[in-house]
This record gives C-alpha cells, structure tokens and sequence, in this order.
C-alpha cells in the first residue's frame, strides 16, 4: 500500500551560495549569464555524517585550502543547509539517530551567519530519525524537513523575528510505501525535499517507494498531499534537479540511486506541475565498471549556467580496485529542449563515495565531498566543455556535503 499518512503535524545581500539561487531550490541555475571572474577567495561550508561542520578557507590563485578558526556545534552529523532569502541565516539538519540523547530522533537547527562566516546557532528542533536535506520557503516562514529513516516529511514554523524554529513540527507527514529491491526497498525512504522554483509545491524524493511524491502549499505554508510521480520500479529516486529552459518551460532531473540511471520528466507548470517523462533514461555508470553490485547514483545537480547536468557516482566497495568507478559524470544540456547529449564525460574524483559536490557561483570550481575518502576535493572546470581537473582536497571527516561561500568586497 502507498501512502501518507498525516498524524497530528547572506549570508548577507553581498553574499553569493553556489549551490543555489534563492535557497532551498539548490538545482535551479544560479544565473544563466554568470560573471567569468573568481573572487581572490571563498569559504567552503562542509559537513560530515557522522562528522563536525567546518568552515575552510579557500585561495583561488594559490589552489590552497586551509583551516578556519571558526567552530559551531550543529549536531553530529550535519547533512543539509540552506539559506533564507537575506542570506542572514542557516537552516541545517542533523542527519542523527539520537538528538539530544533521545534515541530514534534526529534535529534541525537556526542559526545566524555574519559576513565574516561566523555562526551563532538561535535554536534546535527534534525531528524523526536522520533527516537528510531541509528546504526553507520564499518568506522563510517554514522550514521542510525530510527523514530518510523516518519516512516523514515535516513542517516547522520559523519565527519572523527571531527566526527560532518552532518546538514541535506544525505537521509531520509519515510516508508509507515499498517497491521492488528486497534490500533498499521495503519502506520509504525520503532522501531529498524541495520547493517547485515558484514555492507552490513541495516535492519529496522517496527512495524506497519509488515515488516524487508531491504537496500542495496553502497560503500559510500548509502541505496537502497531491498526485504522486511514478518512477521506473527498482529505480531509487535519491534526488531532484529542476531546470528551467530558455522557452520559459520548466524540466525536472532525478538520479535513481538503485540503478544508477538519470531520468529526465517536462514539468508542465499550468497543469499543477505535472510531470512528464521524456527521452531515455541515462547510464550515469563508468564505461566500464569494476563492480556493479555495490555501485550508486548519489548527487544531481545543474551547471551555473544551465548547460550541463552533473551526477556523481559512488562506489562503497572498499576495494582499492574498485576505487576507479567513483565520477563525476557530465552531460550536455540543450537549454531549448531540456534533452541532454547521451555521451557524458566521466571524471574520476579519485576518493571512494563522492557523495555530494557543489559548483561556485562562475561553474568554474566544483567541490566534492566524499564520504568514504573523508575529504573534499576541488576541481577547476572548464565551462565550455565541461572536463574538469582535481587541484587540491583537505581532510574531513565522514564528509557529507560541501558549499561554495563568496564574499564580495
């Protein structure tokens, strides 16, 4: 049976995030006509699961990466963060199994960042067990939390003043459902939550059923569960990519982390964003790989200017052997039609579990944050072409998630 069950539920102006747009819709484009220019230095905002949260310094020209004093406890395992629309402050998530010495539990946090990176955390919230990505509304008066554990898709208030997150969650959304993998799927799993790009909608990437499922969202932020998307069964849904088109037409990409596999859906936005799969599904698999049973697809994300769609390909045997089918895997992207080049490049990361990477605001930078490796690596891209080289890479524990920080003087 599938289902949800509802039980009683910037960084200053000056600031740019790589990985987003507004804040929570961290796939969409930053800018379709981004400026070519590196800044002298960025920060690189990385988390690990399990693992502290560390700020890193960045020199551009010298290709070094160096430690911040900076410190914050956001948990003991930071998955997730996005921004509200000042850049001002940071919505995280703890991707735990015991929050505050409560087992079965998980957190999210509110904090403040100055121009400087300095966090202060305003407040924590308990959620269900380990929620992975956190997606922040236009007013940043709701915080969406997915679990992947808990099956649950949840709603906190935040406070427009103080942004303190509310207690408990307004809603909390128990997803109910299964498919085809013996293994990974005899439940949900919810692995990604976003808003559509015009925050209608809410979007929930459920792993285990092999669903997008889909919330509507009231005036007040409320989430009513609506049609969900259908994907191919077996695949794994792990995350969404959005990708407006130079028509004004809106696509959707999602790597099924199961089968390894790009699927590409038109969204038609009139219609209630219904989605429409198109072309074929995509190998984002080495061309030759090493060892296709314990092989993933992980993380999706669209190119600063919209002409590529990168994926990354994990590999969690601990084989050194093995070590080689670990990419970043690059397609070409047509910014009329959506349809992407069925050639990708492959780039090996050189580390075991890439699990998620992020471009700087120019596409000329991508970090990478490989869990296995416990390290994040930097690449310099070239942007026409989409080959990218590795320069550099520092330690970090368990690293889960990696972010791009500008400041711009």
């Amino acid at each position: 049976m599938l289902g949800c069950l509802l039980p009683a539920l910037s960084l200053f102006s000056c600031l740019v995030l790589a990985k987003t747009q507004d804040n929570d819709t961290h796939s969409i484009p930053t800018n379709l006509n981004q400026s070519s220019n590196l800044p002298a230095s960025y920060q690189l905002l990385v988390g690990g699961q399990p693992g502290p949260f560390y700020t890193f310094n960045y020199d551009v020209s010298q290709k070094v990466i160096t430690n911040s004093s900076m410190t914050v406890d956001l948990g003991t395992g930071p998955s997730w963060v996005e921004f509200d629309q000042t850049k001002k402050f940071m919505f995280s998530s703890d991707a735990t199994k015991t929050f505050n010495d409560v087992n079965n539990t998980g957190g999210v946090f509110s904090s403040a960042i100055d121009k400087d990176g300095k966090i202060t955390v305003i407040s924590s919230s308990a959620t269900a067990i380990q929620p992975v990505r956190v997606a922040v509304d236009k007013e940043a008066l709701n915080l969406i939390v997915g679990t992947y554990l808990g099956a649950t898709v949840e709603r906190f208030t935040i406070d427009p003043e103080t942004r303190a997150l509310s207690e408990e969650p307004a809603q909390k959304i128990l997803c109910v459902g299964q498919s085809i993998n013996p293994k990974r799927q005899t439940k949900a799993y919810i692995h990604d939550v976003q808003y559509t790009p015009d925050y209608t909608q809410v979007v929930a990437v459920d792993l285990g059923s092999d669903l997008i499922r889909k919330f509507q969202v009231g005036k007040d932020g409320n989430l009513t569960k609506i049609q969900s998307v259908n994907v191919p069964p077996g695949c794994g849904p792990r995350h969404l990519a959005w990708g407006p088109r130079a028509d004004g037409k809106l696509d959707a990409y999602v790597i099924c982390s199961l089968t390894r596999v790009l699927l590409t859906f038109e969204v038609d936005i009139a219609s209630g964003h219904n989605f429409t799969l198109k072309g074929t599904p995509l190998s984002t698999e080495p061309a030759a790989p090493l060892n296709s049973t314990t092989l993933e697809g992980s993380e999706i994300l669209l190119s600063p200017d919209g002409r590529f769609v990168v994926t990354s390909t994990t590999q969690t045997s601990r084989d050194e052997a093995d070590l080689p089918d670990n990419l970043l895997v690059s397609f070409a992207r047509d910014l009329n039609t959506g349809l992407l080049d069925s050639n990708p490049i492959r780039i090996p990361t050189g580390g075991r579990v890439p699990r998620q990477f992020a471009f700087d605001p120019t596409g000329q930078l991508i970090a990478v944050a490989q869990q296995g490796a416990e390290n994040v690596v930097v690449f310099e891209r070239d942007v026409k072409s989409g080959e990218a080289k590795m320069v550099t890479q520092v330690p970090a524990e368990k690293a889960s998630f990696a972010m791009w920080r500008s400041v711009e003087n």
